[in-house]
This record gives structure tokens, sequence and C-alpha cells, in this order.
């Protein structure tokens, strides 16, 4: 137990953590200039959000299959009509060799 607590200790004055850290403020303020200012681009909301409950694996495939689309009892939503949840990154970014398109 008394050795747990001397870690502890270590710990909390290692990351300065319970300390007065005004001395340290105005460093890490420093490390924060010019850097680009972050935005969280909104997500694309819905018209309507429903919960749906079925009593068991029938009803889950019968309302699977009127719906056209694949659904577990791990699915926790989707999108109707179907809609990727999430693009592939290389639809998004994409790499270009200007050495390599300089050379034809």
């Amino acid at each position: 137990m008394e050795n747990s607590n001397k870690n502890s200790e270590n710990i909390t004055e290692w990351f300065g953590i319970g300390q007065d850290n005004d001395d340290n403020s105005e460093y890490e303020s420093s490390l924060w200039t010019d850097m680009p200012e972050f935005v969280q681009d909104k997500k694309e909301d819905s018209y309507a959000k429903i919960i749906f409950r079925f009593e068991n694996q029938n009803d889950l495939d019968d309302f699977s299959s009127l719906i056209g689309q694949k659904l577990t009892n791990k699915t926790k939503s989707t999108w109707f009509p179907f809609k990727k949840h999430r693009q592939d990154l290389h639809d998004k970014f994409f790499y270009i060799d200007e050495d390599a398109s300089n050379e034809t």
C-alpha cells in the first residue's frame, strides 16, 4: 500500500496534477500559436428518428426484407432509403505523386 502511494505521488509530480501550473500555462499557450482552427462540420440531420423493437428473429428478418436492407441483432441504426454511414477514405482523399505525373 505504501509503495502504491509513492507511485501515485510520483505520477502527480510528473504530470503536475494538483499543482499550481501558472509557470506552465504560458509555455502551453505558446505551443498552440499559429495552429489552424479546428472546425467540426455539422452532421447531416435526419427528418425523423424512430426506434423499432422486435420480439424475435423472424420479425427482424421480415422487417429486414421489407425495407431491403440486411439487419442483424447487432445493427444499431440504418438510413431509409439506404445511405452509407461513412465514405471510404479513398473516395475522399488521394495522393498525387508530382514527380510521377511529370513523367510521360
